[in-house]
């Protein structure tokens, strides 16, 4: 199962779905201040909050406990904005 690629402007998260539960983005906007990561599962719950230290780089969940083959729903937030993408690990 994939899920289709949405363009986000500003933001690219890749591959879609998850290669060992690594998830790659790449920010091509300017950051002002700290970047957030929130991974959600479809019913809402949070469940990992992470400051990234740089705009191009990788998001390891691995250590998360996280269920295999199922969506969760990513949030990057930075610059007073919120990206947000549905992915499959």
């Amino acid at each position: 199962m994939s899920i289709k690629k949405k363009e986000l402007k500003g933001i690219e998260i890749f591959p879609n779905p998850a290669v060992q539960q690594v998830v790659s983005y790449k920010i091509s906007e300017n950051v002002n201040g700290n970047i957030i990561a929130e991974l959600y599962n479809m019913q809402g719950k949070l469940l990992v909050n992470k400051k990234l230290h740089d705009p191009e780089g990788a998001l390891d969940l691995r250590n998360y406990n996280l269920p295999k083959s199922n969506s969760y729903i990513l949030k990057i937030s930075f610059s007073s904005k919120t990206y947000q993408k549905i992915i499959l690990l």
